[in-house]
C-alpha cells in the first residue's frame, strides 16, 4: 500500500506498532508538490523567508500545536531570521520526532517520522533556544516539511571571572619649564588570578604638550594628539606592562595629560589623568 503523507510518498505508511505508536510512519520520498508544507528551498536566504513569510506563521504555529510544542513561537522566528544556517544531510533510518506536511492543504504534524528513503535528504539546519530549552529546526530543502529536534535544556553561560587591575600614569617630574620634556610612566598591574586578555592603552595629548616618543612591552605609535600603546595579549596574574611616553611642554598652565586603558573583561575604559605643572 502507497500512502501519501505531506510531501512524503510513505511505503507500507503504517508499520506494526504498539499502540502508543500508532501514529509513526515510514517516509520514503520528499518534495510530491500536494504535500509539501512549502514551495522548495535552496539557499539560506529562502529558509529565513520561509519562516517570516506571514502567511505561512499561522500554519507554522498549527504544526507546533499539534505537536504539543510549549516553546514561544517569537524564539523560533527571531532565530529563523539571526542564527546561523548550516546545510546538512539527513541519513536514511533517521527517526524524526515530527514533520510538517500539508493534506488538502491545511498545514499536519506527522509523528514520529523514520526516514526510509535510499539516500540521504538535504537540509538546513539552525539552533535556538526558548524557554529554557535548546532546539534544532530542520527543514529538508525539496519539500519545507520542518520539525523541531530537542537538544536538552539550555546551558546556562558562566558568569565572566572577576578581574582587579591597577593602573596609574605618573609624571616623574613635576613642575617643568616649557621647551623641557616630560616623561609618563604608565602600568597596568593584574591585582588578581585571572588573566586579563587584549590591554590596550590611549594617551590624549593637551594642547600644551607636543609628542617626543614612546617605549615599553608594546609597540607605541602616534598620530596627532594620539599616542596607542599597542595591545598586551595576555597579562597574567600579579603581573605588571610598563610604558613610558616623552611629550614636550610648549605652553604654561596646569596641563592634564589623559590615558584611557580597556581589555576584554571591561566594556568602559578606565581612565587616568595626571596634572603636570608647566611654567
Amino acid at each position: 500500500m502507497f500512502l501519501f503523507l505531506g510531501g512524503v510518498c510513505a511505503l507500507a505508511a503504517f508499520l506494526t506498532v504498539t499502540p502508543a505508536q500508532a501514529q509513526q510512519h515510514r517516509a520514503t520520498r520528499l518534495g510530491l508538490p500536494g504535500f509539501r508544507f512549502a514551495d522548495p528551498i535552496s539557499t539560506p536566504e529562502g529558509l529565513r523567508a520561509l519562516f517570516s513569510n506571514a502567511r505561512l506563521k499561522p500554519d507554522i504555529a498549527s504544526v507546533l500545536d499539534q505537536w504539543g510544542w510549549q516553546g514561544d513561537l517569537e524564539d523560533l522566528h527571531r532565530a529563523a531570521a539571526t542564527a546561523e544556517v548550516r546545510e546538512l544531510k539527513v541519513p536514511p533510518g533517521t527517526r524524526l520526532p515530527f514533520m510538517s506536511t500539508r493534506r488538502n492543504g491545511k498545514p499536519v504534524a506527522l509523528f514520529d517520522v523514520l526516514w526510509a528513503g535510499k539516500q540521504p535528504f538535504e537540509a538546513y539546519e539552525f539552533v535556538f533556544s526558548s524557554k529554557g530549552q535548546r532546539y534544532r529546526c530542520i527543514t529538508p530543502k525539496l519539500c519545507s516539511n520542518f520539525f523541531l529536534e530537542p537538544l536538552g535544556p539550555e546551558r546556562l553561560k558562566a558568569p565572566p571571572p572577576q578581574i582587579s587591575i591597577h593602573f596609574e600614569v605618573v609624571d616623574l617630574e613635576d613642575p617643568i619649564e616649557v621647551g623641557n620634556q616630560v616623561i609618563y610612566d604608565i602600568s597596568v598591574l593584574n591585582q588578581g588570578t585571572q588573566p586579563i586578555t587584549n590591554i590596550r592603552l590611549l594617551c590624549l595629548v593637551p594642547p600644551n604638550q607636543e609628542y617626543v616618543s614612546g617605549a615599553g612591552v608594546t609597540q607605541v605609535t602616534a598620530q596627532d594628539r594620539k599616542v596607542w600603546l599597542h595591545a598586551v595579549p595576555v597579562l597574567e596574574g600579579k603581573a605588571v606592562a610598563r610604558w613610558r611616553v616623552i611629550v614636550k611642554a610648549i605652553g604654561a598652565g596646569d596641563t592634564r595629560f589623559k590615558v584611557e586603558c580597556l581589555c576584554d573583561q571591561i566594556t568602559e575604559p578606565f581612565v587616568r589623568s595626571e596634572a603636570t605643572q608647566q611654567y
